[in-house]
């Protein structure tokens, strides 16, 4: 008899369990009817091949006919690694409130994540003055990130998650909509300004 063997026949005499056990454990899916993300303008574009003023454009005509103010509190986010050292920052705009939040060491992604979190977190302060709200993200593996049932790589999405599943619950909309990044989106622009900012520690 083999020693892998012995030691599986050892276990079932003794009544171990020799199944594999989760080191994590699966967390809830996220209920995706209780929020909405879009990943594209309207219509399928590839963002290489598109001019930046049709981008713009694009842009601007879905924010004015999915989410017309005031109906909708339009929120933009960004997240930025500076090419000169090794933090990241991550900044946030609308009407109600703006943010520069340092993420410290770490990436564009992690800036983008951290951005999310920071709205949906303020969200939750401003219940009063909003209804639906839209989050808007240049960054499509952070939106895809989010709302992905795998497990969370980190806190900050999972945080994401539960703001989303709390402001749920309290009957409030959220889309998360992907925007292109550098076509002169005017709140895109300032949310990636605030970022960069923050980044240089000013």
């Amino acid at each position: 008899m083999g020693f892998l063997q012995r030691v599986l026949q050892l276990k079932n005499s003794l009544g171990f369990n020799h199944e594999p056990e989760l080191l994590i454990p699966p967390q809830k899916p996220v209920h995706l009817k209780s929020f909405c993300v879009n990943l594209d303008l309207g219509q399928k574009i590839t963002k290489s091949n598109t001019g930046t003023s049709i981008l713009r454009a694009l842009a601007l005509g879905m924010l004015n006919i999915l989410y017309p103010a005031p109906e909708w509190l339009r929120i933009f986010t960004d997240g930025s690694l500076l090419s000169d050292s090794p933090k990241a920052g991550a900044g946030v705009f609308s009407k109600i409130f703006s943010f520069y939040v340092p993420v410290g060491r770490g990436t564009a992604f992690d800036g983008e994540i951290a951005a999310i979190r920071t709205t949906l977190s303020q969200l939750q302060c401003h219940l009063e003055k909003f209804t639906r709200a839209v989050i808007l993200c240049d960054s499509r593996a952070a939106l895809l990130a989010i709302v992905s049932n795998n497990n969370p790589k980190t806190q900050d999405i999972l945080d994401c998650r539960y703001h989303l599943e709390n402001l749920a619950s309290l009957e409030k909309t959220i889309i998360l909509q992907w925007v292109p990044a550098l076509c002169g989106v005017p709140g895109n622009e300032k949310a990636d300004f605030l970022a960069k900012r923050k980044g240089r520690g000013l």
